[in-house]
């Protein structure tokens, strides 16, 4: 599987670039296939505290919920 389809199906996040004098290298984050089958993968990934030095579950951070996203979304301002 090439890089743009592996993105594509959302396995791969491009998370920072070096730099050198001569060139550039884009870091690339894959994930195991098996973990791009369903939302349940989430409860697997952790975020490193701000405050202490360990590593918390995302389910600390915030909720997930499914559903048909809106059509459109309103914005105002700059």
């Amino acid at each position: 599987m090439c890089l743009r389809q592996a993105q594509f199906l959302g396995r791969l996040a491009q998370v920072a670039t070096l730099f050198t004098q001569v060139s550039q290298y884009h870091v690339v984050m894959e994930l195991d296939p098996r973990f791009v089958l369903s939302a349940d993968a989430l409860s697997h990934l952790y975020s490193k505290s701000s405050t202490a030095d360990k590593l918390v579950p995302l389910s600390m951070l915030g909720t997930l919920q499914t559903g048909v996203p809106p059509v459109s979304i309103n914005h105002q301002g700059d």
